[in-house]
């Protein structure tokens, strides 16, 4: 199996169970929201993905999920302070199975499906420069690593 394909198998499966959990218990996980000040980042999102019954809680998982799957991949691929063609062309191919959860917001939508590792790096850095919230760029408003507490 690819790693693409076991990236993406993990994301449905942490998604559909984080959906799970939230969805059955509505009250108790806004309860939550709303209390725990380490969750205070996370507070208008989740107020937006369950408004109307949450019929955005589980877009908003999806692409909550590969948010954080954009930071640790940039994280990653700037470690050394470069940014290699091959790098790239690696991620490229890894996250290519996976963008559907994350390309439905509208300033995304042009990367839904990357051809190559020059797509990927203009999906990096658009990302990195993003100051909403499943954006790159904290110092804009971004909440990186919106399904950690840390």
């Amino acid at each position: 199996m690819s790693q693409a394909k076991k990236l993406e198998n993990m994301l449905e499966f942490m998604c559909s169970d984080v959906y799970e959990i939230i969805s059955s218990n509505m009250d108790l996980a806004t309860r939550y929201v709303n209390e725990i000040n380490m969750l205070e980042d996370i507070r208008e999102l989740f107020k937006v993905a369950t408004r109307n019954r949450g019929e955005l809680l589980k877009p908003s998982i999806e692409a909550s999920s590969f948010s954080d799957v954009l930071f640790i991949v940039s994280q990653s691929v700037l470690a050394d302070g470069e940014v290699e063609d091959e790098e790239m062309e690696t991620v490229a191919e890894l996250i290519s199975d996976s963008l559907h959860r994350y390309c439905w917001i509208k300033e995304y939508r042009k990367y839904a499906y990357l051809s190559d590792g020059n797509d990927a790096c203009s999906l990096l850095a658009e990302w990195l420069k993003d100051g909403n919230w499943l954006g790159g760029n904290r110092e804009e408003g971004s909440i990186l690593r919106p399904l950690t507490t840390s």
